[in-house]
């Protein structure tokens, strides 16, 4: 059973890992425009005359001197991060979620159980950020004090042969504060929000409108909560780049920078502009973030990539490949193919529907003590057989009887029927057991 119980682990870690990449990459497309205003203005020098007056300001001229792409320089290397970060941040969760249920032996964490579990996941998750940020920070303001065009590759090269691997890891104190205690109040803005709606309202689940509410004030609570450490982590992360003949600051040195020359004010510099990217953003990552079947993900991203009109397949004709070579987001098409690829092979559009999905989910949660990351994985992996039950309810053999785990393969078959291919595998395996006995 141990091995069976590890197999459902590592299932589960598997679609955090894989709802959290494709939340961080829509995302970030979302809310990086504003992100690099931000940034620009968190960074502006302090013994020179100001780049920019403020945000109304610094969005036209970057306008205005580098047309649209201006407010997407350096977007590949955070599409990656954000990639990686929304994993990590959403996988540690989860696995901190799961081991205060075991610590507690009680399945309903308190508020400040998951805040704690949020303050874990970020901590976690600035590891993966640090380097990504510190490449993202330096290009978004390398236009507005180098004459030189700057690349990921160069930079990447320049950090490494002056600071070494550590170098890479420059503003990691700030990032620490600010994932830690951000992530924190995001996640306990976020159940705290989703759990006032579900009990005004009456209901056992959120509609999606809740979600996105929830996001958007999940959002805010982050951005607010520590945003005197984002500033003080791009003051760090860029100064080399404003005075290239000057030693990098540390995180004390930044402080004493900022509160010399711009006052307690100069901590909150690009707040404005960052509280309104984050209930765009934040609303989609959240939403994301909870739970969905691969159906819904299908859907969603085969309607992201008709929209787009993004090349469907991965055999791309020359021109194709200019024009991919071109798009800004490349790597969110690419993960958006092969997700969806990965899914077709799957056949879920043939074994699922909204409408069946909503009603094997209700029949499963109202009939049986099961998590709803259960009776989702029930959805997702669609078990035809004890085995594969098992592999995906943890302890499952424990919790039910033979009968009620008949039944639940009954309903799972009632609500998605037998494709014909699966009858022929499943009559071959039949007859491979007869034939070893």
């Amino acid at each position: 059973m141990s091995e069976i119980s590890s197999s459902k682990k590592e299932t589960s870690s598997i679609q955090d890992i894989l709802f959290g990449s494709i939340a961080g990459s829509i995302g970030k497309l979302i809310e990086y425009p504003f992100d690099t205003i931000k940034v620009r203005l968190q960074s502006q020098p302090h013994d020179k005359p100001p780049k920019f007056k403020g945000t109304k300001d610094c969005i036209i001229q970057t306008f205005k001197n580098e047309g649209t792409v201006g407010f997407y320089k350096g977007i590949t290397s955070p599409i990656i991060g954000a990639s990686l970060e929304n994993a990590t941040l959403f996988l540690s969760y989860h696995l901190a979620q799961s081991s205060f249920k075991k610590l507690l032996n009680n399945e309903e964490l308190t508020i400040p159980y998951l805040i704690a579990c949020g303050g874990i996941s970020g901590g976690f998750a600035s590891f993966v950020l640090t380097p990504v940020e510190l490449l993202k920070c330096k290009l978004q303001v390398s236009n507005l004090y180098s004459k030189q065009s700057v690349s990921v590759l160069t930079l990447i090269q320049d950090i490494y042969k002056t600071h070494g691997i550590k170098g890479f890891w420059w503003g990691q104190t700030g990032t620490l504060i600010r994932e830690m205690g951000g992530s924190a109040s995001w996640f306990g803005v976020y159940e705290i929000m989703t759990r006032w709606l579900k009990s005004i309202n009456g209901r056992l689940e959120n509609t999606t409108p809740e979600l996105l509410i929830s996001g958007a004030s999940a959002g805010i609570a982050y951005n607010i909560s520590l945003f005197p450490a984002d500033t003080i982590k791009s003051k760090m992360q860029t100064y080399s780049i404003i005075n290239p003949n000057s030693k990098p600051l540390n995180f004390k040195q930044s402080v004493q920078l900022i509160l010399k020359y711009h006052g307690i004010s100069g901590f909150y510099k690009g707040l404005g502009i960052t509280l309104i990217r984050a209930v765009p953003a934040n609303a989609v990552e959240q939403q994301r973030e909870k739970l969905l079947s691969n159906f819904e993900v299908y859907e969603h991203l085969k309607q992201i990539q008709s929209e787009n009109n993004w090349i469907t397949s991965n055999k791309t004709h020359n021109n194709d490949r200019k024009k991919l070579k071109k798009a800004y987001n490349p790597g969110l098409e690419s993960i958006t193919r092969d997700v969806i690829s990965y899914l077709d092979k799957s056949h879920i559009s043939e074994i699922q529907s909204s409408e069946s999905i909503t009603q094997c989910i209700q029949q499963l949660l109202s009939k049986f003590a099961l998590e709803k990351l259960e009776a989702l994985q029930i959805v997702n992996s669609i078990p035809r057989s004890l085995v594969s039950l098992f592999s995906v309810i943890e302890e499952c053999d424990q919790r039910f009887s033979e009968e009620e785990t008949q039944e639940i393969l009954d309903i799972v078959n009632e609500n998605f029927p037998f494709l014909e291919q699966e009858v022929e595998d499943q009559g071959e395996e039949q007859g491979e057991d007869v034939d070893m006995d």
